[in-house]
């Protein structure tokens, strides 16, 4: 780091977004954290969370290409996802290899838990 302040040729990377919107590949939490998304076919979006050792993401890509979803990494161990029509899906990684997905179809109170800007990012999204 301090040859990238002695040289300002350095490249550094640009700070990933708190809400992704768009496939890539975004870091988090000082590289603790990875999301990647991709597209699948012609119509689908699908997401992998990769933390450590650990990589997890959907069997099948449920989220509809052109639709207002969203992905918001909220802590290390913590991930939001907005499919953009009716389901959040929290999404918690931990440092063992376990995985859990919890979705609002089937915990319609999880929404409840959502972050204040998880709920204000849906609301503007409908």
């Amino acid at each position: 780091m301090l040859g990238c302040i002695l040289f300002t040729s350095c490249k550094q990377e640009p700070p990933s977004p708190a809400f992704i919107t768009s496939p890539g590949s975004y870091t988090y939490f000082d590289h603790q954290l990875t999301i990647t998304v991709g597209e699948e076919g012609a119509n689908l979006i699908n997401y992998r969370i990769h933390r450590g050792k650990v990589s997890a993401g959907p069997a099948a890509a449920a989220i509809q290409k052109g639709s207002p979803w969203f992905i918001h990494a909220a802590a290390p161990a913590a991930v939001w996802v907005y499919d953009g029509a009716n389901d959040l899906t929290l999404v918690r990684v931990d440092e063992t290899g376990a995985s859990k997905f919890t979705s609002s179809k089937v915990v319609p109170e999880l929404t409840n838990q959502a972050p204040a800007e998880v709920l204000r990012r849906m609301q503007s999204r409908k």
